[in-house]
């Protein structure tokens, strides 16, 4: 075993260690130290639900004393006081903290481990501590062996879990993942994502360069395999030590290792069913027909020259009479139910010199949309080895291959397979047709209506995503005394994405190019290459002294240089749709592009923390930061050294544990009370590589190669700058069974990065600037309650909710408008940000007369205005002047919830458990662009089911205005005819497990066999596929439904076997 070892960690790390260098290292209990007066504490540890004795219970008081209970859960410890607390650790129990307060005997009752727990150790920047010293916001999930359902990325999983995160999944597409706003929003044009660290290494989570197929996102998340990790801690408010990168909070990541020297092997297999989503309610033939009659006489054509058309004529003597006289149900016939299936293998163990934890996964899960799917191949290995009695090394590497099949989402009219289900006639075949109703297996073309067949864009075009992620890293730790230690942590990642798509001729409507020239077929590739290179070094020295006092003081260095590369290719009018590649394009349309980034990162970094009589906590953290995203002259609130500016970054926190105080030792109910409080500055370096610099770019012009102005540089551009506040509350009550966590913050962003008018002599439309400023303030409740606690019965209970409310402060220019989706997005100061900007609607007109006697009157782009009539939409005249135009229009609609949070519960009866999880929001505004299209009544796509209800007559009294060809009067513009609630209660995920009682001594240690449904309810008044969507990472966007691929709903059944 040891030499497969230093062979693993030899081919996999590259760094030759020799066999010599390891000695065996024994465990033992730390050294006591007590002096001459000693007092003794006498006990009994129990189980809480049975109350029977827990033999083996480890009770110790820091250095001065230790005891092990004995079979009646009886034991004896000596301490130097009566106001102490003891630590109490048991083996598939949750530690708990027990403080004397002035008692000579106690009776403590543990709780069996899963429940959650103040006592449990949480992973911090710098430590592991318990929760009950910990001063700041944090929230921490384990994550180990939670294997009933794969979510498809770490950020997907967190729904719903930590109480102020408010997970967004982008789509249903598989790994795409979640946008991520812990507390709200921090910046407008920066990342509002949290820094994510794994094993203590950062991890970039940033997109270089968007993919070329719309609608997709390069989540690198999705290189994390749920299963391969073991706990996730979430901090919240400005207590890290991650300085100009931590503005937005920090997910700590820690992936499993072995803890036990006996060999364990355990082996996951699953599949199931993807389920295709709820089709839209549109118009059949019959319907669609009679609507586009109406669309064509309002364009100017005759009933004679409608009839002639073919596929409004019934006679089966037409040529083409069977290829427009269906009645398909388009979505029906791109979405279908599909598979999934999991494979996933672990092996850990190892002896007292070293210990290993090895996993490969395997992962295929095909998404409704047909052809489209991900499969996924992934390999972890972490070791830990003691290379002597000082030096301790640990090792980190992880492989992931992601090869994913996509099509066009998002705003692609041509080439997107769902808008143009929903929007094609459902009188046009899908496949040629003869006259004598033989259908042929050439797909039919693109129709004469100007809509691209959806069955040649998902069975015709491709699409293709491949991608991998490297990630090596070796940590070394020597400890210099009992008290003091030397770490470094090296890690380099490489990670590389490929993608390629073909759009061909048939069946596709052509685009249109520079000149008018028309794209028949279009090729694309691109590559997408990122190497890191991290290092973390730091001395720590932690003392327990007097023996009341507790210190532990890190002091670090941090360095990050990272690479970016970007290169792409376009390629139109290959001589046939076989020719994929973009070099079988016309040399005279190739286009060609691509970036280069690269950025360096330091930090120095301190922490120290400090607890008194283990009832008071002092937690201070500084940062110095230098980045070369920095401009050179920098000089509000910086630190110049050598002529370079740094950030820095300081922050405390204060925590009392009040339930440990003398005058509390008769509140037995009460287990704990805490109080925090903490304070901070932090800082968001997302500014851009370069755009604190001015420089040059190619640009091509008649074959011609040469340099235009890039950028017009800010050499005092610099960080955004963050201060945190929170205070909190944490109880603990009835044995451990009930817990509360109370949080309100208030965070203020100045300094924040802001597009301002560049002068007019650079030629540059525009020039970044520090002149914006931002507050987010709002608070979190989170509950968690054992319910039942019986010996074969169980019932858990856990309830998060959150809100938070984001106010611009200060903007140089006045509002930001950002057109998005053909609608207007406003930021302006006192107000949220992302805010819809359009026309309030009153109604319908029923007749002209009603029309006529409100008075308005649209404005024209010439100048000129035209009345309304019976069956236009009734705009509000917010000025008063009789006339509509923009004006009138006013905030119509906040994407921002009024709050948010999730639910979970665990019933586990005998072998037997049920668990769920339920997300929830509320009040948030959505922008339905997708029924937009669906709605508008002024060109010929199909349109919903509701049309049928538009307005024909005068005195007809409705909610849909009339149909009429190019909409003269505005009906379908931006305004809150598309603005709906996208409140939603979604049952996130259901799961039925069952652990197969199995007999001693076999080879089989444990069996669970699973059922877990996800999606399985969603309730909510949004009409549209599915209300949980984001279309973009920006804050401008959040909100707007783009026919991205919809969530589906899924059931997996699967076995996981212990060896």
């Amino acid at each position: 075993m040891r030499k497969l070892f230093y062979i693993l960690i030899g081919g996999l790390i590259g760094l030759p260690l020799q066999h010599g260098f390891a000695q065996s290292v024994k465990s033992v209990h730390p050294s006591i130290t007590k002096p001459k007066d000693t007092l003794q504490v006498s006990g009994v540890i129990l189980d809480v639900v049975s109350k029977r004795p827990l033999y083996g219970v480890y009770v110790s008081y820091k250095d001065y004393g230790a005891a092990i209970t004995d079979s009646l859960g009886h034991f004896s410890i000596a301490v130097p006081n009566m106001q102490i607390t003891l630590m109490v650790k048991a083996e598939d129990y949750n530690n708990q903290q027990v403080a004397l307060k002035g008692r000579s005997s106690i009776e403590i009752l543990l709780q069996k481990s899963g429940a959650a727990s103040f006592y449990n150790e949480i992973v911090t920047p710098s430590r592991q501590v318990s929760r009950s010293k910990i001063t700041g916001a944090m929230d921490a999930i384990e994550t180990k062996g939670n294997w009933n359902a794969d979510p498809g990325s770490v950020d997907n999983f967190l729904q719903g879990k930590v109480s102020g995160l408010n997970v967004i999944r982008r789509s249903g597409t598989p790994a795409a993942g979640a946008n991520l706003y812990l507390r709200g929003y921090n910046s407008l044009y920066a990342s509002n994502q949290p820094i994510i660290i794994v094993d203590g290494v950062y991890y970039d989570n940033a997109t270089y360069g968007a993919s070329l197929n719309k609608g997709y996102y390069n989540n690198p998340l999705s290189f994390i395999d749920l299963k391969d990790i073991d706990k996730i801690t979430v901090i919240k408010d400005a207590t890290s030590t991650y300085g100009s990168k931590g503005a937005n909070g920090a997910i700590i990541i820690t992936t499993a290792r072995a803890h036990e020297e006996a060999t364990s092997i355990d082996v996951l297999l699953s599949g199931g069913v993807n389920f295709s989503p709820k089709s839209l309610p549109v118009m059949d033939a019959s319907d669609f027909r009679s609507y586009l009659s109406e669309m064509l006489q309002s364009k100017g054509m005759t009933d004679a020259d409608i009839s002639a058309l073919s596929y409004m004529n019934d006679s089966t003597s037409s040529m083409d009479y069977y290829n427009v006289h269906q009645n398909n149900n388009w979505q029906n016939k791109i979405f279908r139910n599909s598979y999934m299936q999991n494979a996933y293998l672990k092996i850990a163990g190892g002896d007292n010199i070293a210990k290993y934890a090895l996993s490969i996964g395997y992962g295929n899960n095909k998404s409704p949309l047909q052809n489209t799917g991900l499969t996924r191949y992934n390999m972890r290995f972490n070791a830990d080895l003691n290379l002597t009695k000082r030096l301790i090394a640990s090792a980190n590497v992880s492989y992931y291959r992601n090869e994913q099949n996509i099509r066009n989402t998002g705003i692609a009219p041509t080439t997107n397979p769902i808008f143009t289900s929903l929007v094609k006639a459902p009188f046009f075949a899908d496949h040629l047709i003869s006259a004598s109703g033989v259908v042929s297996p050439q797909y039919a073309d693109h129709d004469t209506l100007g809509i691209s067949n959806p069955i040649a864009i998902i069975n015709s075009e491709k699409g293709q995503n491949n991608s991998f992620r490297y990630n090596g890293g070796i940590s070394f730790k020597y400890l210099l005394s009992k008290n003091l230690s030397l770490a470094t942590t090296v890690s380099i990642t490489s990670q590389k994405i490929r993608e390629t798509f073909f759009v061909p001729q048939r069946g596709i409507v052509s685009d249109t190019l520079m000149n008018d020239l028309l794209a028949n077929n279009r090729s694309g590739a691109q590559v997408i290459k990122l190497f890191n290179v991290y290092n973390d070094s730091r001395i720590n020295y932690n003392q327990h002294f007097g023996f009341i006092n507790d210190l532990d003081v890190t002091f670090g260095f941090r360095y990050n240089k990272l690479k970016s590369e970007q290169d792409y290719g376009l390629g139109f009018n290959a001589a046939t749709d076989q020719l994929t590649s973009v070099g079988y394009g016309l040399n005279t349309l190739r286009q060609i592009g691509g970036s280069i980034g690269s950025s360096t990162w330091m930090e120095t970094y301190l922490n120290a923390a400090y607890g008194l009589q283990d009832k008071y906590f002092l937690n201070v953290n500084a940062s110095m930061d230098a980045s070369s995203k920095f401009g050179r002259n920098v000089n509000s609130g910086a630190l110049r050294i050598a002529d370079r500016p740094f950030g820095v970054f300081p922050s405390a926190g204060f925590s009392w544990l009040a339930s440990s105080e003398k005058f509390m030792a008769n509140a037995n109910w009460l287990d704990l009370l805490k109080f925090r409080v903490s304070y901070g500055m932090m800082g968001n370096d997302d500014i851009g590589n370069y755009t604190a610099r001015s420089y040059y770019t190619a640009q091509n012009l008649l074959g011609i190669s040469g340099l235009v102005k890039g950028n017009l540089g800010n050499e005092s551009l610099m960080w955004e700058r963050v201060s945190k506040a929170n205070i909190g509350l944490d109880v603990d009550l009835l044995n451990n069974r009930l817990s509360l966590t109370l949080d309100a913050y208030h965070n203020k962003t100045s300094h924040m990065v802001i597009y301002e008018p560049g002068p007019t002599v650079s030629g540059q439309d525009y020039i970044i600037t520090n002149n914006g400023g931002m507050k987010t303030s709002g608070g979190e409740i989170s509950l968690n309650a054992v319910l039942v606690n019986k010996r074969r019965f169980n019932w858990q209970l856990g309830f998060n909710i959150a809100k938070y409310t984001s106010i611009i402060t200060k903007l140089p220019t006045g509002p930001i408008y950002t057109d998005f989706a053909d609608g207007v997005i406003l930021t302006s100061i006192d107000n949220a940000p992302n805010l819809f900007f359009g026309y309030k609607t009153n109604g319908v007109y029923s007749s002209d007369q009603e029309a006529t006697a409100a008075g308005l009157s649209k404005l024209n782009s010439n100048g000129t205005t035209s009345i309304f009539h019976g069956g236009d939409v009734r705009f509000v005249d917010l000025n008063g002047d009789k006339v509509i135009d923009e004006q009138d229009r006013q905030v119509i609609g906040n994407p921002n919830p009024d709050f948010y949070g999730g639910a979970n519960t665990a019933i586990t009866f005998s072998n037997w458990t049920l668990s769920a999880l339920v997300t929830f929001m509320k009040g948030n505004d959505l922008y339905n662009y997708a029924r937009r299209q669906l709605e508008s009544e002024n060109n010929f796509y199909n349109q919903t089911a509701a049309i049928k209800n538009r307005w024909r007559t005068d005195g007809q009294i409705t909610a849909i205005p009339k149909a009429t060809w190019a909409d003269p009067m505005g009906n379908s513009r931006f305004s809150d005819r598309w603005i709906e609630d996208g409140s939603y209660i979604r049952l996130k995920n259901l799961s039925l497990s069952y652990n197969i009682p199995l007999k001693a001594n076999k080879a089989l240690k444990s069996m669970n066999v699973f059922l877990t449904g996800t999606n399985l309810l969603t309730l909510t008044k949004y009409l549209g596929y599915d209300p949980e969507f984001s279309a973009t990472s920006s804050v401008f966007g959040q909100g707007v439904d783009t026919f991205l691929e919809p969530q589906y709903k899924s059931i997996e059944l699967g076995v996981k076997v212990g060896l």
